[in-house]
């Protein structure tokens, strides 16, 4: 049976009256809410890569280094050189993978850049990428989207996975901010992208 204590403690908490919400505080709640799930819908998915890569696939990267950069494979021991910041070349995916499991600078620091981003979506690669999305910030995102639009339709599908994920946080900031109102950008984002940012302006 219960004692008096546990009587008058129900008793207490059954007689105690609900707390309110004023309609301000919901509303800014729900934006919150609403806010985090759409920048949750457009984050990549990470996943284990359907693709199965053969330790000899060549694997698009680009060099992030100032001036010539030469570098050989930990795995192949094969010489990869690239001539100037921004060149890209193919490195075998074993030396890729080898680099990942030492943590080696050239992924880390890093000197290239992986441009594979069905490689990228993979779990594995995770640290890699949030990495790449950690080196933008969000004066280069307003960099790209004050483009003029035919300039921005060349070059988004071109930016690095990092870039192009804060171009679109950056994007959806805006529209919630009520800042922002191409409706052209926007479908590029999303074509490009895969993403939904459309639907959000038309609700707005």
């Amino acid at each position: 049976m219960p004692t008096a204590t546990e009587k008058n403690t129900a008793k207490k908490t059954t007689n105690r009256k609900p707390k309110t919400k004023s309609v301000e505080t919901v509303q800014a709640t729900e934006e919150v809410v609403n806010a985090t799930s759409v920048v949750e819908e457009i984050k990549p998915e990470v996943k284990n890569v359907a693709r199965k890569y053969e330790r000899d696939d060549l694997i698009p990267c680009r060099s992030v280094t100032a001036g010539y950069l030469g570098i050989q494979g930990q795995r192949t021991k094969q010489p990869y050189p690239f001539e100037n910041m921004g060149d890209t070349g193919y490195i075998e995916f074993q030396d890729l993978n080898s680099w990942l499991a030492s943590h080696h600078p050239i992924l880390f620091e890093p000197f290239i850049i992986i441009e594979d981003e069905e490689l990228l979506s993979d779990v594995r690669w995770a640290e890699v990428r949030d990495l790449y999305d950690s080196m933008y910030s969000t004066e280069d995102a307003k960099e790209v989207l004050n483009l003029p639009i035919n300039s921005f339709k060349e070059k988004f599908p071109k930016l690095p996975l990092g870039l192009k994920n804060a171009v679109k946080s950056e994007v959806v900031k805006q529209i919630g901010d009520g800042t922002f109102d191409s409706f052209q950008k926007v479908k590029i984002i999303d074509d490009v992208c895969g993403t939904a940012i459309g639907s959000i302006m038309v609700a707005e």
